[in-house]
């Protein structure tokens, strides 16, 4: 493991080891033990210093950095504030563990609403579970977005580039992803992305207009592969209706990819910023609680 991630909170099995911070409860290791590697990207500061951020309450970016809510405006990072802030451990065991953050005043003036967050890590067998618990503590409904912003690291095997990896959309020809302008808001309309019998090849041109934003039409899992190591990884996201590919554009490899299920979509550049008509923004009534669960099967 990477020794930045020494204070780690880790769970494993005979499989898999994977490490989580209590800031942002941010998976930032995920290790192969039968074939001892780390699939998780470990950051650089040069192109990208994240690893999996989870996004919340917030997906994406704000047209005006900000929303309004009952005639009132809130100003928020991209993303959400959940990623920059601590957690509370709340459940250890061998193979689980989990993470809660409350609303607090620092919060509410970001976000009006009282909630509990949990972010719960589970392992079985080669399978990892990465449960999202949300609960409305307020006494009206509440609106939220959550995802992940999972990164994984490659090439894996010497002599390797990036772009012979690819990602496996079964049973698809092509994928359909909202465009963007300059300031990477969305825009009404999608561009066409032929695929090699099913493959998206992760070369950088790709991302030229930033992260392939896609709806339940590319389907509820997609799968990670390699020239030499065949399939990495499968992700399975039955609970979230978008999915974002990712890598930051640079005129070189960055040689991470990142897989983010979504539950809704960042700001359309048409729409105006009123909290409530976000695309796919989730109400949750007072006093309930609502799953979003995704996993990572390693072959």
């Amino acid at each position: 493991m990477n020794p930045k991630n020494a204070g780690a909170h880790i769970i494993e099995n005979e499989f898999l080891r994977i490490g989580i911070s209590s800031k942002g409860a941010e998976l930032i290791s995920l290790y192969d033990l039968k074939n001892s590697r780390e699939l998780l990207w470990q950051g650089d500061e040069a192109i990208w210093p994240g690893q999996a951020p989870i996004l919340f309450p917030l997906v994406g970016r704000l047209k005006t950095k900000g929303y309004v809510y009952k005639g009132k405006r809130y100003d928020i990072n991209i993303h959400g504030f959940a990623r920059q802030m601590e957690f509370t451990l709340n459940e250890k065991s061998k193979e689980v563990v989990s993470f809660t953050l409350v609303s607090s005043e620092e919060t509410r003036r970001q976000y009006p609403f009282d909630f509990e967050f949990t972010v719960r890590y589970s392992l079985e067998g080669r399978h990892l579970l990465k449960e999202h618990i949300v609960t409305n503590k307020s006494v009206e409904d509440m609106y939220y977005e959550v995802g992940g912003h999972d990164g994984y690291q490659l090439p894996l095997a010497g002599g390797e580039k990036m772009e012979e990896y690819y990602l496996s959309f079964e049973g698809k020809n092509a994928l359909h992803s909202y465009m963007c302008n300059d300031e990477v808001m969305l825009l009404d309309k999608k561009r066409r992305i032929d695929l090699d019998k099913g493959r998206l090849n992760l070369k950088m041109s790709v991302f030229s207009n930033d992260a392939l934003i896609l709806d339940s039409d590319a389907g509820k899992a997609v799968e990670l592969a390699g020239p030499k190591t065949g399939r990495l990884l499968t992700v399975r996201f039955p609970d979230f209706e978008y999915l974002g590919i990712w890598t930051k554009y640079m005129p070189f490899d960055t040689n991470y990819i990142c897989i983010e299920p979504w539950s809704s979509l960042p700001d359309f550049l048409h729409l105006g910023a009123e909290l409530t008509e976000k695309i796919g923004i989730r109400r949750l009534s007072a006093g309930q609680t609502e799953v979003l669960s995704y996993s990572v099967d390693v072959d």
